[in-house]
């Protein structure tokens, strides 16, 4: 089934489209009241690299206005939206945040990664991972941190699920972009000059990175933190 919730009005938050069997909806009465409600909401997604696995997506409580089951204003294909996207590793929860290198033509960003063990069901420390972002067009690195996220525009739209690392489909972010650089190139023709650019996300505790590239580069090393930004820094020198 597919459902639209609204925020009360007090949070200024957008509506929220998930998906879900209607199994997967609980409703729940807290042991101790925690508000004047009689009961919240709690959505259960299944992990999608722990198929067996559910988790809590989203204490919804105080903080629904309502819940509209097939809405009729469901994003298509055209909407914007984050889908998690596989690199072969993804950022290390208790470690520090990405490094970003940037240059003229092309980005790097560094961080302590893991893997998913399929023996163990559990991620394992998998080393240094770098990611190059050959022929950007624009990084954005910063707000939010984990605990802000809810508010980013991008949240609503599968960011909350993106397990680390996604990519946005038709980015609004892009649009923008290309519409802010006709003004001075009018001759250029959008299609064909942007066609083959992506929109990458990375989430880390304190910050977020968004990235606008053709593609990226990754490469895991088991090597010292220190010696992987001297030698990206190198390459991008």
């Amino acid at each position: 089934m597919r459902f639209k919730i609204t925020h009360k009005l007090d949070l200024a938050l957008p509506p929220v489209s998930v998906e879900a069997a209607r199994g997967e909806f609980h409703s729940a009465q807290p042991s101790k009241p925690k508000s004047a409600t009689d009961g919240w909401w709690v959505f259960i997604d299944r992990h999608p690299l722990l198929p067996g696995e559910v988790s809590v997506f989203r204490a919804f409580g105080d903080h629904v206005h309502r819940m509209e089951e097939d809405p009729p204003d469901w994003p298509d294909e055209r909407s914007e939206r984050v889908v998690p996207l596989d690199i072969g590793c993804r950022p290390l929860l208790s470690g520090p945040d990405g490094f970003l290198l940037q240059g003229e033509t092309h980005a790097a960003l560094i961080f302590l990664c893991s893997r998913f063990n399929a023996t163990t069901r559990m991620y394992d420390d998998a080393g240094v991972a770098t990611v190059f972002f050959r022929h950007y067009l624009a990084t954005c690195y910063g707000w939010p941190n984990d605990e802000a996220l809810i508010g980013h525009p991008l949240y609503p739209k599968g960011l909350v699920r993106a397990d680390g690392v996604g990519e946005v489909h038709n980015s609004e972010w892009l649009k923008t972009l290309r519409i802010r650089n006709g003004l001075s190139f009018p001759r250029l023709e959008p299609a064909r000059e942007y066609a083959s650019i992506r929109h990458f996300v990375f989430e880390f505790k304190e910050h977020l990175f968004e990235c606008l590239a053709p593609s990226i580069e990754v490469a895991v090393r088991p090597e010292p933190f220190e010696d992987a930004v001297a030698r990206v820094r190198t390459e991008l020198d």
